[in-house]
């Protein structure tokens, strides 16, 4: 029986770095409140890399350690609960910066436990669809969802992706032991990011910083014809 195998992992952070005297300067903390509680001294900060960017540098870095074609991919899937957008994926679009095109691609969101819970989809999903090689990440731009004059949760996080490279073994020492996987729904509003609302009013307006649905339905269709005419 084939079992999963970490074969490569790597991880990438912006340059910019704030330092606990830096948040000092804008919210009621002191570098001495923060590790004291925390044990943190600074974090990485994103200016310019959206989350989906974080994860394609991850992605050409295991692709580039590895040797792998990029083509023998079956299956990316990133952990992130910052995506760039609700659609496209974030995968996807690593899917489609990397150029893998052999590989579906998409999202997985459970916060903290993002990875935990994406290993498992790609261990389950390769033993039952026969896919040899796949990518899990990562990734979170945090900063861009952060209040940053609340102390309780904009101390604690930076931006940031980590990856892994996995693969089907025949070895017996390389598979995984045992996961324990649990979600405790009714204290969802402990902790909670880019909640959205329905309006007792239509048309609804959309806010001026936020993206608007869009969709180029023909070049939709297309696409997903010219999938499936792929397969003849």
């Amino acid at each position: 029986m084939q079992n999963l195998k970490m074969m490569y992992t790597s991880h990438y952070a912006p340059d910019l770095v704030i330092k606990n005297d830096d948040l000092a300067q804008i919210m009621d903390t002191s570098d001495e409140w923060i590790t004291q509680r925390t044990g943190i001294k600074q974090r990485h900060i994103s200016l310019k890399e959206n989350t989906s960017l974080l994860a394609t540098r991850v992605a050409k870095q295991l692709l580039e350690k590895s040797g792998w074609d990029v083509e023998s991919l079956d299956i990316i899937v990133v952990a992130t609960m910052s995506p760039d957008a609700y659609t496209p994926a974030t995968g996807a679009i690593v899917q489609g910066n990397i150029g893998a095109t052999n590989a579906i691609a998409f999202d997985i969101s459970a916060a903290c436990s993002g990875y935990i819970y994406a290993l498992s989809i790609v261990e389950s999903m390769m033993k039952n669809l026969n896919f040899k090689r796949g990518l899990i990440i990562g990734s979170e731009n945090l900063s861009k969802i952060l209040d940053w004059k609340d102390r309780s949760t904009a101390v604690l996080f930076g931006d940031g992706a980590g990856g892994t490279l996995v693969e089907l073994s025949d070895q017996e020492d390389s598979k995984i032991l045992s996961s324990d996987l649990k979600t405790i729904g009714s204290k969802s509003e402990y902790l909670t990011a880019g909640e959205t609302k329905t309006l007792e009013t239509f048309p609804t307006n959309v806010p001026h910083n936020f993206k608007a649905f869009q969709m180029e339905g023909r070049e939709v269709i297309v696409l997903q014809l010219e999938r499936y005419l792929s397969r003849f």
